[in-house]
Protein backbone atom coordinates (compact mmCIF):
# COMPACT_ATOMS: atom_id res chain seq x y z
CA UNK A 1 0.00 0.00 0.00
CA UNK A 2 1.27 3.43 -0.70
CA UNK A 3 0.14 6.48 1.81
CA UNK A 4 0.45 10.42 0.55
CA UNK A 5 1.75 13.10 2.16
CA UNK A 6 -0.84 13.79 4.22
CA UNK A 7 -0.98 11.01 6.19
CA UNK A 8 0.44 11.21 9.93
CA UNK A 9 1.91 8.71 12.22
CA UNK A 10 2.60 8.98 15.67
CA UNK A 11 6.20 8.70 16.51
CA UNK A 12 6.44 4.88 18.66
CA UNK A 13 8.09 5.54 22.02
CA UNK A 14 12.03 3.76 22.74
CA UNK A 15 10.47 1.01 25.35
CA UNK A 16 7.07 0.44 22.42
CA UNK A 17 7.59 -2.77 20.71
CA UNK A 18 8.59 -2.77 17.25
CA UNK A 19 5.42 -2.29 14.33
CA UNK A 20 5.14 -5.41 12.61
CA UNK A 21 5.76 -5.49 8.90
CA UNK A 22 3.52 -6.54 5.98
CA UNK A 23 0.29 -4.07 5.24
CA UNK A 24 -3.28 -4.60 6.82
CA UNK A 25 -6.23 -3.13 6.09
CA UNK A 26 -9.57 -2.77 8.65
CA UNK A 27 -13.01 -2.58 7.34
CA UNK A 28 -15.65 -1.27 9.41
CA UNK A 29 -18.85 -0.77 8.67
CA UNK A 30 -21.19 1.76 10.64
CA UNK A 31 -24.81 2.86 10.57
CA UNK A 32 -26.03 5.48 13.00
CA UNK A 33 -23.34 5.58 15.37
CA UNK A 34 -22.69 9.27 15.98
CA UNK A 35 -22.53 9.15 19.18
CA UNK A 36 -19.08 6.84 19.41
CA UNK A 37 -18.32 7.40 15.43
CA UNK A 38 -15.36 9.99 16.29
CA UNK A 39 -13.70 8.84 19.86
CA UNK A 40 -13.79 5.05 18.14
CA UNK A 41 -12.23 5.83 14.76
CA UNK A 42 -9.39 7.50 17.20
CA UNK A 43 -8.93 4.95 19.21
CA UNK A 44 -8.89 2.34 16.22
CA UNK A 45 -6.58 4.57 14.49
CA UNK A 46 -4.09 5.19 17.11
CA UNK A 47 -3.93 1.45 17.87
CA UNK A 48 -3.35 0.58 14.32
CA UNK A 49 -0.55 3.19 14.34
CA UNK A 50 0.92 1.79 17.08
CA UNK A 51 1.36 -1.80 15.99
CA UNK A 52 1.85 -1.47 12.33
CA UNK A 53 4.23 0.26 9.74
CA UNK A 54 1.39 -0.10 6.67
CA UNK A 55 -2.00 -0.22 7.52
CA UNK A 56 -5.37 1.74 6.45
CA UNK A 57 -8.63 1.70 7.93
CA UNK A 58 -11.73 1.58 5.78
CA UNK A 59 -14.71 3.03 7.32
CA UNK A 60 -18.45 2.18 5.53
CA UNK A 61 -21.48 4.15 5.92
CA UNK A 62 -24.07 1.81 5.61
CA UNK A 63 -26.46 4.98 4.72
CA UNK A 64 -26.84 6.48 8.31
CA UNK A 65 -29.37 8.45 8.71
CA UNK A 66 -28.23 10.39 11.63
CA UNK A 67 -25.49 12.89 11.61
CA UNK A 68 -22.26 9.96 11.52
CA UNK A 69 -21.16 10.52 8.48
CA UNK A 70 -20.77 14.63 8.63
CA UNK A 71 -19.20 13.73 12.08
CA UNK A 72 -16.67 11.50 10.98
CA UNK A 73 -15.85 13.09 7.77
CA UNK A 74 -15.03 16.67 9.89
CA UNK A 75 -13.15 14.47 12.60
CA UNK A 76 -11.27 12.98 9.85
CA UNK A 77 -9.88 16.24 8.11
CA UNK A 78 -9.41 18.36 11.09
CA UNK A 79 -7.00 15.75 12.55
CA UNK A 80 -5.57 14.47 9.06
CA UNK A 81 -6.25 11.43 9.18
CA UNK A 82 -5.38 10.44 6.13
CA UNK A 83 -4.99 6.73 6.27
CA UNK A 84 -8.71 6.19 7.23
CA UNK A 85 -10.38 6.13 4.62
CA UNK A 86 -15.13 6.43 3.92
CA UNK A 87 -16.56 4.70 1.46
CA UNK A 88 -20.53 5.88 1.81
CA UNK A 89 -23.88 5.22 0.27
CA UNK A 90 -27.33 6.96 1.20
CA UNK A 91 -29.62 3.28 1.61
CA UNK A 92 -29.18 0.86 4.35
CA UNK A 93 -28.35 -2.44 2.46
CA UNK A 94 -27.06 -4.67 5.44
CA UNK A 95 -23.69 -5.48 7.08
CA UNK A 96 -22.85 -7.84 4.04
CA UNK A 97 -23.42 -5.07 1.21
CA UNK A 98 -20.98 -2.81 3.72
CA UNK A 99 -18.23 -5.59 3.99
CA UNK A 100 -18.21 -6.53 0.60
CA UNK A 101 -17.65 -2.63 -0.50
CA UNK A 102 -14.92 -2.52 2.09
CA UNK A 103 -13.29 -5.89 1.32
CA UNK A 104 -13.14 -4.97 -2.44
CA UNK A 105 -11.42 -1.66 -1.81
CA UNK A 106 -9.02 -2.93 1.11
CA UNK A 107 -4.97 -2.85 -0.33
CA UNK A 108 -3.75 -4.75 2.43
CA UNK A 109 -2.33 -8.35 2.02
CA UNK A 110 -4.08 -9.59 5.17
CA UNK A 111 -7.99 -8.18 5.42
CA UNK A 112 -9.27 -7.72 8.96
CA UNK A 113 -13.26 -6.84 9.45
CA UNK A 114 -14.18 -5.71 13.01
CA UNK A 115 -16.45 -3.31 14.74
CA UNK A 116 -14.47 -0.06 14.64
CA UNK A 117 -15.52 0.82 18.40
CA UNK A 118 -12.76 -1.70 19.39
CA UNK A 119 -15.85 -3.88 21.61
CA UNK A 120 -13.85 -7.05 20.33
CA UNK A 121 -11.00 -6.17 22.28
CA UNK A 122 -8.18 -2.96 21.86
CA UNK A 123 -6.18 -5.49 20.78
CA UNK A 124 -8.08 -7.81 18.31
CA UNK A 125 -6.44 -6.75 15.17
CA UNK A 126 -2.96 -7.38 15.94
CA UNK A 127 -3.61 -10.70 17.45
CA UNK A 128 -5.60 -11.44 14.20
CA UNK A 129 -2.65 -10.59 11.99
CA UNK A 130 0.22 -12.62 14.17
CA UNK A 131 -2.75 -15.78 14.19
CA UNK A 132 -2.52 -15.49 10.42
CA UNK A 133 0.95 -14.52 9.96
CA UNK A 134 2.58 -17.34 12.16
CA UNK A 135 0.31 -20.13 10.86
CA UNK A 136 1.20 -20.39 6.70
CA UNK A 137 -1.21 -23.42 6.15
CA UNK A 138 -4.12 -21.33 7.16
CA UNK A 139 -6.09 -18.53 4.76
CA UNK A 140 -8.09 -17.02 7.58
CA UNK A 141 -8.53 -16.47 10.94
CA UNK A 142 -12.01 -15.98 13.29
CA UNK A 143 -12.19 -14.44 16.45
CA UNK A 144 -14.19 -16.48 18.50
CA UNK A 145 -15.65 -15.60 22.16
CA UNK A 146 -16.88 -19.15 22.28
CA UNK A 147 -13.89 -20.65 22.95
CA UNK A 148 -13.61 -18.50 26.67
CA UNK A 149 -16.13 -19.48 29.61
CA UNK A 150 -16.80 -15.97 30.12
CA UNK A 151 -16.32 -14.46 26.30
CA UNK A 152 -19.31 -12.05 26.09
CA UNK A 153 -19.26 -8.85 28.26
CA UNK A 154 -22.49 -6.77 28.79
CA UNK A 155 -24.41 -8.60 26.11
CA UNK A 156 -28.14 -9.39 26.21
CA UNK A 157 -28.53 -12.50 27.58
CA UNK A 158 -31.21 -13.54 24.36
CA UNK A 159 -27.68 -12.70 22.01
CA UNK A 160 -25.89 -14.46 23.80
CA UNK A 161 -28.28 -18.06 23.49
CA UNK A 162 -28.41 -17.66 20.19
CA UNK A 163 -24.72 -17.22 19.75
CA UNK A 164 -23.93 -19.73 21.33
CA UNK A 165 -26.55 -22.55 20.48
CA UNK A 166 -27.20 -21.30 16.88
CA UNK A 167 -23.24 -21.99 16.25
CA UNK A 168 -23.09 -25.18 17.90
CA UNK A 169 -26.67 -26.58 15.65
CA UNK A 170 -24.49 -25.06 12.32
CA UNK A 171 -20.82 -26.97 13.50
CA UNK A 172 -23.33 -29.80 13.22
CA UNK A 173 -23.97 -29.11 9.09
CA UNK A 174 -20.66 -27.51 8.53
CA UNK A 175 -18.75 -30.16 9.81
CA UNK A 176 -15.77 -27.83 10.22
CA UNK A 177 -14.93 -27.55 13.75
CA UNK A 178 -15.29 -23.76 13.95
CA UNK A 179 -17.21 -22.81 17.21
CA UNK A 180 -18.29 -18.83 15.71
CA UNK A 181 -19.65 -19.23 12.10
CA UNK A 182 -21.59 -15.95 12.47
CA UNK A 183 -19.15 -13.20 13.89
CA UNK A 184 -17.82 -10.49 12.02
CA UNK A 185 -14.10 -10.46 13.43
CA UNK A 186 -11.98 -12.01 11.11
CA UNK A 187 -8.95 -11.58 8.85
CA UNK A 188 -8.29 -12.85 5.32
CA UNK A 189 -5.42 -13.34 3.05
CA UNK A 190 -5.64 -10.99 0.80
CA UNK A 191 -5.76 -13.19 -2.51
CA UNK A 192 -8.05 -15.62 -0.42
CA UNK A 193 -11.05 -13.59 -0.11
CA UNK A 194 -10.84 -10.35 -2.64
CA UNK A 195 -11.46 -13.07 -5.95
CA UNK A 196 -14.51 -14.26 -4.56
CA UNK A 197 -18.30 -12.94 -5.49
CA UNK A 198 -20.93 -12.72 -2.76
CA UNK A 199 -24.13 -11.81 -3.31
CA UNK A 200 -25.97 -11.29 0.50
CA UNK A 201 -26.35 -8.14 1.93
CA UNK A 202 -27.01 -9.01 5.65
CA UNK A 203 -25.65 -10.82 7.96
CA UNK A 204 -25.99 -13.87 6.53
CA UNK A 205 -22.67 -12.74 4.51
CA UNK A 206 -20.57 -14.45 7.15
CA UNK A 207 -22.10 -18.10 6.72
CA UNK A 208 -21.60 -17.61 2.94
CA UNK A 209 -17.83 -16.42 3.37
CA UNK A 210 -17.52 -19.33 5.15
CA UNK A 211 -19.48 -21.92 2.83
CA UNK A 212 -17.70 -20.71 -0.37
CA UNK A 213 -14.17 -20.60 1.55
CA UNK A 214 -14.42 -24.19 3.38
CA UNK A 215 -16.07 -25.71 0.17
CA UNK A 216 -13.11 -24.66 -1.62
CA UNK A 217 -10.80 -26.68 0.83
CA UNK A 218 -9.55 -23.04 2.26
CA UNK A 219 -8.39 -23.61 6.17
CA UNK A 220 -9.63 -21.57 9.04
CA UNK A 221 -8.06 -21.40 12.37
CA UNK A 222 -9.66 -19.31 15.59
CA UNK A 223 -8.47 -17.72 18.34
CA UNK A 224 -10.57 -16.33 21.57
CA UNK A 225 -11.67 -13.33 21.52
CA UNK A 226 -14.09 -11.51 24.21
CA UNK A 227 -16.68 -9.44 22.93
CA UNK A 228 -17.90 -6.18 24.98
CA UNK A 229 -21.17 -4.12 24.90
CA UNK A 230 -20.29 -2.16 27.80
CA UNK A 231 -19.29 1.30 25.50
CA UNK A 232 -22.17 0.69 23.34
CA UNK A 233 -25.04 -0.31 25.79
CA UNK A 234 -23.73 3.28 27.47
CA UNK A 235 -24.48 5.47 23.92
CA UNK A 236 -27.38 3.50 23.16
CA UNK A 237 -30.51 5.70 23.78
CA UNK A 238 -32.15 5.47 26.83
CA UNK A 239 -35.75 2.61 26.12
CA UNK A 240 -33.89 1.09 23.24
CA UNK A 241 -33.69 -2.76 23.62
CA UNK A 242 -32.27 -5.70 21.94
CA UNK A 243 -33.08 -8.21 24.16
CA UNK A 244 -36.02 -9.96 22.32
CA UNK A 245 -35.08 -13.66 20.78
CA UNK A 246 -37.54 -13.69 17.99
CA UNK A 247 -38.39 -10.97 16.04
CA UNK A 248 -38.94 -10.03 11.94
CA UNK A 249 -35.18 -9.16 11.15
CA UNK A 250 -34.36 -12.26 13.40
CA UNK A 251 -36.33 -14.90 11.70
CA UNK A 252 -35.17 -13.97 8.44
CA UNK A 253 -31.78 -14.22 9.37
CA UNK A 254 -32.62 -17.94 10.89
CA UNK A 255 -34.01 -18.56 7.81
CA UNK A 256 -31.34 -17.80 5.45
CA UNK A 257 -28.84 -19.42 7.64
CA UNK A 258 -30.31 -22.69 7.31
CA UNK A 259 -30.10 -22.68 3.61
CA UNK A 260 -26.78 -21.79 4.01
CA UNK A 261 -26.84 -25.04 6.24
CA UNK A 262 -28.39 -27.03 3.83
CA UNK A 263 -25.50 -26.27 1.26
CA UNK A 264 -22.94 -26.81 3.53
CA UNK A 265 -23.51 -30.67 3.89
CA UNK A 266 -27.40 -31.16 2.19
CA UNK A 267 -26.77 -35.34 2.46
CA UNK A 268 -26.59 -34.46 6.07
CA UNK A 269 -29.32 -31.91 7.04
CA UNK A 270 -31.92 -33.35 4.70
CA UNK A 271 -30.39 -37.02 4.65
CA UNK A 272 -31.58 -36.06 8.76
CA UNK A 273 -35.04 -36.00 8.11
CA UNK A 274 -35.12 -38.42 5.28
CA UNK A 275 -34.22 -41.25 8.04
CA UNK A 276 -36.76 -39.81 10.37
CA UNK A 277 -39.64 -40.17 7.95
CA UNK A 278 -38.80 -43.53 6.78
CA UNK A 279 -38.13 -44.91 10.47
CA UNK A 280 -41.18 -43.62 11.66
CA UNK A 281 -43.38 -44.61 8.58
CA UNK A 282 -41.95 -48.29 8.83
CA UNK A 283 -43.52 -48.12 12.28
CA UNK A 284 -46.49 -47.10 11.00
CA UNK A 285 -46.14 -50.14 8.42
CA UNK A 286 -45.45 -52.62 10.88
CA UNK A 287 -48.98 -51.63 12.73
CA UNK A 288 -50.63 -51.92 9.68
CA UNK A 289 -49.48 -55.34 9.14
CA UNK A 290 -50.16 -55.83 13.12
CA UNK A 291 -53.58 -54.78 12.62
CA UNK A 292 -54.38 -56.87 10.00
CA UNK A 293 -53.32 -59.77 11.38
CA UNK A 294 -55.53 -59.31 14.25
CA UNK A 295 -58.45 -57.69 13.01
CA UNK A 296 -57.80 -54.27 13.81
CA UNK A 297 -58.29 -51.37 11.50
CA UNK A 298 -54.87 -50.36 9.12
CA UNK A 299 -56.11 -48.13 6.80
CA UNK A 300 -55.42 -45.57 8.86
CA UNK A 301 -51.68 -46.32 9.24
CA UNK A 302 -51.09 -47.45 5.72
CA UNK A 303 -52.24 -43.89 4.63
CA UNK A 304 -49.86 -42.22 7.09
CA UNK A 305 -46.90 -44.96 6.94
CA UNK A 306 -47.26 -44.19 3.04
CA UNK A 307 -47.15 -40.70 3.48
CA UNK A 308 -43.98 -41.24 5.90
CA UNK A 309 -42.43 -43.33 3.34
CA UNK A 310 -43.18 -40.45 0.33
CA UNK A 311 -41.69 -37.72 2.25
CA UNK A 312 -38.51 -39.29 3.34
CA UNK A 313 -37.70 -40.20 -0.97
CA UNK A 314 -38.81 -36.58 -0.90
CA UNK A 315 -35.76 -35.60 1.29
CA UNK A 316 -33.60 -37.82 -0.19
CA UNK A 317 -34.25 -36.22 -3.45
CA UNK A 318 -33.52 -32.72 -2.54
CA UNK A 319 -30.45 -33.98 -0.69
CA UNK A 320 -29.34 -35.47 -4.15
CA UNK A 321 -30.42 -31.99 -6.27
CA UNK A 322 -28.68 -29.62 -3.53
CA UNK A 323 -25.42 -32.03 -3.67
CA UNK A 324 -25.21 -31.47 -7.28
CA UNK A 325 -25.66 -27.32 -7.00
CA UNK A 326 -22.82 -27.60 -4.15
CA UNK A 327 -20.80 -29.25 -6.68
CA UNK A 328 -21.72 -27.35 -9.56
CA UNK A 329 -21.38 -23.77 -7.23
CA UNK A 330 -17.84 -25.01 -6.35
CA UNK A 331 -16.98 -24.91 -9.50
CA UNK A 332 -17.95 -21.84 -10.65
CA UNK A 333 -16.11 -20.39 -7.43
CA UNK A 334 -12.94 -22.23 -8.47
CA UNK A 335 -13.53 -19.82 -11.76
CA UNK A 336 -13.68 -16.95 -9.79
CA UNK A 337 -9.88 -17.22 -8.47
CA UNK A 338 -8.64 -18.25 -12.25
CA UNK A 339 -10.42 -14.84 -13.62
CA UNK A 340 -9.46 -12.92 -11.02
CA UNK A 341 -6.59 -10.72 -12.02
CA UNK A 342 -8.38 -10.43 -15.91
CA UNK A 343 -11.47 -9.89 -14.99
CA UNK A 344 -10.84 -7.89 -12.02
CA UNK A 345 -12.47 -4.44 -11.53
CA UNK A 346 -12.33 -2.06 -8.22
CA UNK A 347 -14.95 -0.36 -6.80
CA UNK A 348 -14.71 4.46 -6.60
CA UNK A 349 -13.04 5.19 -3.43
CA UNK A 350 -15.03 7.49 -2.16
CA UNK A 351 -13.09 9.59 0.09
CA UNK A 352 -15.58 12.19 0.50
CA UNK A 353 -14.43 15.52 1.46
CA UNK A 354 -10.92 15.31 -0.30
CA UNK A 355 -10.30 15.88 -4.00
Amino acid sequence: MTHDASQTSAEPSADAPPRRQGSVSVVCPFFNEEAIICTATENMAAKLDACFEDWELILVNDGSTDNSLDQILAFRDANELGRVSILSYTMNKGRGHALRQGIQEAKGDIIVTTEVDLSWGENIVPELFDALSADETAHFVIGSPQLLKDGYKEVPFSRRFVSRYGNKLINLFFNGGITMHTGMTRAYRRDVIKPLRFDTDGKEFHLEVLLKLLTLGFKAIEIPATISWEARNRAAPRGRSGNHIFNRRMLGTISSHLLFIALARPMAYFGVFAAIAISVGTIFSVAAVWNLLTGGVSAFFVLVGMLLFLFGFLFMGFAVVFNQLREISKGNWLQQYSDHDAARTQLTRHDLGRP
